[in-house]
């Protein structure tokens, strides 16, 4: 009977035996294979934030409950810093960009105009077909996303991190036009946060 009593504890204590004894070895590797993302992206000539963006997803699901529970928590605590930092870090960039690239030199207004619709007729694409199917096949009547926040979802999505660090990563050398997309990314972005960000709350 004192055996059958402790097999619970026991598959608990081998539950635990499971993980790394070390957190700071789970949490150093979960790091590593996120940045190791990013550099084979770019090794590759290929896009390394949308590599890391897929990797934080993936990561996120799956990597991220298999830490202990030690490591779980730093690892969330951590992630949150660097979050916090990178935000910052983007709010400056962002708001000091207009003053350190030579934008009088690179405007093209039909550039700006045919990326400002491409951006609403893309977004349209692809929000109002996923939300629809999303109404039909995997939400509930009652929990059913209405039509006006289908128009909001579309709407109100801001652009302006990703976009810009993709922008200015293209090599001016091989690509002549790049600080035309550098300005009319930041145009975008300008527009995006003074013009429809306001405008999205009276649609709420």
């Amino acid at each position: 009977g004192a055996r059958v009593a402790a097999r619970p504890e026991d598959g608990a204590s081998a539950e635990e035996d499971d993980h790394c004894a070390e957190p700071e070895t789970e949490v150093a590797l979960h790091l590593v294979f996120a940045t190791l993302s990013y550099v084979l992206g770019e090794a590759m000539r290929l896009s390394g934030i949308l590599s890391l963006f897929v990797a934080a997803v993936l990561m996120r699901h799956y990597s991220h409950h298999n830490l202990s529970e030690p490591a779980r928590t730093s690892s969330d605590v951590t992630l949150k810093a660097l979050a916090t930092i990178a935000d910052t870090a983007i709010c400056f960039t962002l708001g000091l960009a207009p003053f350190s690239f030579r934008l009088r030199e690179h405007w093209d207004f039909g550039l700006i105009g045919a990326s400002l619709v491409g951006v609403f007729v893309t977004r349209a694409l692809a929000v109002f077909p996923l939300l629809w199917l999303a109404n039909r096949c995997f939400r509930s009547p009652k929990h059913r996303i209405a039509w006006r926040m289908q128009v909001v979802v579309w709407f109100g999505g801001l652009r302006g991190a990703i976009s810009f660090a993709l922008a200015i990563t293209l090599d001016e050398t091989r690509w002549t036009y790049a600080p035309t997309i550098v300005t009319s990314t930041l145009v975008i972005i300008l527009f995006s946060n003074l013009v429809v960000g306001p405008l999205t709350k009276p649609m709420l």
